[in-house]
């Protein structure tokens, strides 16, 4: 058996320099890839959106909310209000309601008018509750009406829309009570004067002479007390420079 001969793969510089680039080169590069990866993946955990956590702890404990206190109310349209209410009966034709768009079931109650189908929507009929069931704080007389109209002319009539209610009433009433409220605040702000005070008969002013007249007694005892404190002391003086003075004298004497 003949053996072939045994050769190396790296035969020149070259190669060397190739393999040691590869080895080195390809694993850093797969590395950088995965890291890049990882850093713009999306992620779901606590923590992860810094600026809305950011914004959570540097939020103030109470917030104002400014909002208008008679903002413009924005009436809906009789087709959202009778898909919100309306529907539940007129759009199958349930309990005996009039399917909308049957002109054949509409035909004998658009011929009686439109008031009179407006009053029976308010008021309610038969099988069919006030208002659908709602109250005037849901929906207004005016967006009833709308309804009403919305499903009288999907059944072959032609009412027009009703008008919309004038807001400037409204807002001219709200003014005029403000007004009044104020006017009559003024009135009463008016009519109460603050009590006056004479001089004399002000707390403050009854003190006053008390306290200049304690004053003066206390500054004249103090007055009196240095006096008989200095003459007291001009007599002990007085005292020893006798005695020092028959003391000295004494020895003369005897002599």
């Amino acid at each position: 058996m003949s053996e072939a001969p045994h050769g190396a793969p790296i035969k020149t510089p070259g190669q060397l320099i190739a393999a040691v680039i590869a080895g080195f080169g390809v694993p850093i590069a797969i590395i950088i890839l995965l890291a890049v990866y990882v850093n713009n993946s999306t992620r779901t955990g606590a923590g992860t959106d810094i600026e809305q956590s950011v914004n959570q702890r540097i939020a103030p404990a109470a917030q104002v909310d400014v909002r208008d206190a008679n903002p413009p109310r924005t009436y809906k349209t009789g087709e959202e209000v009778f898909k919100a209410v309306c529907s539940a009966c007129h759009a199958n034709g349930t309990a005996g309601a009039p399917k909308f768009g049957d002109s054949t079931a509409w035909a004998p109650r658009i011929s009686k008018g439109y008031d009179t189908l407006l009053h029976n929507a308010l008021n309610g009929k038969g099988g069919m509750p006030a208002r659908g069931g709602t109250n005037p704080d849901d929906y207004s007389d005016f967006e009833i009406a709308r309804a009403v109209v919305y499903m009288a002319n999907g059944g072959g009539s032609k009412f027009p829309e009703p008008a919309q209610p004038a807001p400037v009433a409204a807002a001219s009433g709200g003014a005029s009570a403000p007004a009044g409220a104020s006017g009559a605040a003024g009135a009463v702000a008016k009519t109460r004067k603050p009590p006056q005070r004479s001089r004399r008969s002000h707390p403050c002013r009854r003190r006053r002479p008390r306290r200049r007249a304690a004053r003066r007694a206390q500054t004249t005892r103090r007055r009196a007390r240095r006096f008989t404190s200095r003459s007291a002391r001009r007599a002990t003086r007085r005292a020893c420079s006798a005695r020092r003075s028959s003391t000295t004298r004494q020895p003369g004497r005897r002599a």
